[in-house]
């Protein structure tokens, strides 16, 4: 199980959060990249793509707290799927979190 926690501290006054994009840039090999990313995208490159982890609940979250997702990738012997959840906090204090979402693979799932 490959696991990642990202987090950021919000920097508007207010937003409601309904999901986080997810893109990617790769080094192959010194200054030979890959990119999905909208700011350095390759051209012409069309084999990949954006992933939206979408929030079933939207929420809400404020300037200076922070908002973290945790994504995972799992798998059986017939497909790979990510999990993931998110949470808002301030301080040590844990405002909102989100449920697990695409559990087991049972929203969406890439067969082998």
């Amino acid at each position: 199980k490959c696991h990642a926690t990202l987090k950021f501290t919000v920097t508007q006054n207010q937003c409601e959060i309904h999901g986080f994009a997810g893109y990617f840039t790769a080094e192959l090999y010194q200054s030979v990249f890959y990119s999905i990313n909208p700011q350095t995208h390759t051209p012409g490159m069309h084999s990949w793509f954006p992933l939206y982890f979408p929030i079933k609940n939207p929420f809400m979250a404020y300037k200076d707290q922070e908002v973290s997702i945790s994504i995972w990738r799992n798998h059986s012997s017939s497909a790979v799927w990510y999990e993931w959840s998110m949470q808002v906090t301030e301080g040590e204090r844990t405002l909102h979190q989100s449920f697990i979402h695409n559990s087991m693979g049972k929203g969406y799932s890439i067969g082998l």
